[in-house]
């Protein structure tokens, strides 16, 4: 018989076992759990942990199985539903998900003040957006508001909707709110310390540090920001890390580039500081003033040389990107496995030169050997090296990622893989971007995809001159 750790009583190990997911201690709380039902199977509020585990850990129909056969057991806990649709939104199975969310809706003894109102309000707006439900999805955020006006998840949410349909005014506004949501995704980042936040008035000399934040390529695409500070007669500081350092060396408007590892507010006096991301709502952003000189980022000379002697040869050579990040759950759903693109691989004319980092190499070596294909992305340092081999191609073709925004930074011509739902930044339905006049953008019309986007790009690539 497995013995419960510290011999606790079956009641008080469940409880222990919530805890330790409650408090990050993931690995600590699988072993329990195992633990426990080895002791006692089937306990549906183990089951369900599990579930968030798997969940987390990108396991998603492993964790649907554990969440369906705990709503098997006891079928009157909400969340349980509650989680049920945030599996199936991972699966992104939104209409699945909406039916979870308002099944954890109908089991609220209390549809007024229950304090998981305001978040089932939100869960059900989500999986309404993501079906492109928009109108509906806003009035599920407002009845959150209605409970709570300050409510950060659908302050953001509504704000990103905003954002999305090209209502900047709104939200920028809303934009501010990531910094009280979702840790476990790093929306925003908090700050150890007391400097006060920069609203955008004249600087006069004084000293303004600003963060960097979020994704690498959030980070490129509001670096065009920077120098407009200039025009605030300051000393500006620019906190980034090190992948990104060597692209802003010499960067107008700036006068150091750090590193955030440095810590560098415990080394110089800042009068203000600000999150990159909160420019663009600092400069009152809207569609017909994004700023358009994106011609800044450094591009290392001795690089170019060093990767022009790896770079196939070829009349027109074009970069390609076919993953993200995928350890992020969220947006797993822009990308796609190389074997998809085979039809694009096999146009004539066209020598392909992968940027691809992370673990989605393997794909390579599933291509068949007709298919010449050579990946350079797994040997980069940084973001410079992948900038001095993106110089010298004539075209990058990727999903929504950092490069995407690198490319078209450096005016690259760029095609857009975009998955659906997009994200804000994309807008809806236009093929072409305000953030970048040399992109071209090949969406998705449907969750998951990639068929129809794969065609209408490699009879595009077929059509060049």
């Amino acid at each position: 018989m497995i013995s419960i750790p510290q011999k606790l009583p079956l009641k008080e190990a469940i409880q222990k076992a919530h805890q330790l997911c409650e408090s990050g201690q993931m690995d600590a709380c699988r072993q329990l759990c195992k633990q426990i039902q080895q002791v006692s199977p089937n306990r549906p509020r183990i089951l369900h942990l599990l579930a968030l585990l798997d969940h987390y850990e990108g396991k998603h129909e492993l964790a649907l199985e554990n969440i369906q056969t705990a709503i098997q057991i006891s079928s009157e806990i909400l969340e349980f539903h509650n989680t049920s649709g945030l599996i199936y939104m991972a699966l992104g199975k939104p209409v699945e998900a909406n039916r979870s969310f308002v099944r954890a809706y109908e089991l609220l003894k209390d549809k007024r003040t229950h304090p998981e109102l305001g978040k089932i309000y939100s869960n059900i707006a989500n999986s309404l957006n993501v079906q492109g439900k928009y109108e509906e999805a806003i009035a599920f955020h407002k009845h959150a508001l209605s409970i709570n006006e300050q409510d950060p998840f659908a302050l953001w949410n509504l704000a990103n909707i905003y954002l999305l349909h090209g209502q900047f005014e709104q939200g920028w506004k809303g934009y501010e709110y990531r910094f009280l949501i979702r840790p476990r995704n790093k929306q925003g980042e908090s700050v150890n310390h007391n400097i006060p936040k920069w609203n955008g008035k004249f600087l006069g000399g004084k000293r303004l540090l600003i963060h960097d934040e979020q994704g690498f390529g959030d980070t490129i695409q509001f670096s065009r920001y920077l120098p407009k500070i200039a025009e605030f007669d300051g000393e500006v500081v620019f906190e980034t890390r090190l992948p990104l350092a060597g692209l802003f060396k010499d960067i107008p408007g700036v006068s150091k580039v750090c590193l955030k590892r440095d810590l560098i507010y415990k080394q110089m006096n800042f009068d203000y500081h600000i999150h990159l991301c909160s420019l663009p709502g600092i400069f009152s952003t809207t569609l017909k003033n994004i700023p358009d000189k994106t011609d800044f980022l450094y591009i290392n000379p001795e690089r170019i040389a060093f990767w022009a002697q790896k770079i196939p040869t070829g009349k027109f050579r074009v970069g390609l990107v076919w993953t993200g990040n995928l350890r992020n759950i969220m947006l797993r759903h822009r990308s796609c496995n190389l074997k998809e693109l085979e039809p694009m691989l096999t146009v004539s004319g066209v020598t392909f030169v992968g940027l691809q980092k992370g673990e989605k190499l393997g794909d390579v070596n599933e291509l068949p050997t007709s298919i010449k294909f050579t990946n350079l992305g797994d040997q980069f340092d940084d973001f410079s090296d992948t900038a001095a081999v993106i110089s010298q191609l004539d075209l990058i073709i990727t999903i929504d990622t950092a490069v995407a925004h690198l490319a078209a930074t450096m005016g690259k011509p760029v095609w857009l893989l975009l998955s659906y739902p997009p994200d804000f930044r994309w807008l809806l339905e236009r093929e072409d971007s305000p953030w970048y006049p040399d992109m071209r953008i090949f969406r998705q019309t449907e969750h998951g995809k990639w068929g129809p986007v794969i065609k209408r790009i490699t009879e595009a690539l077929r059509n060049l001159d």
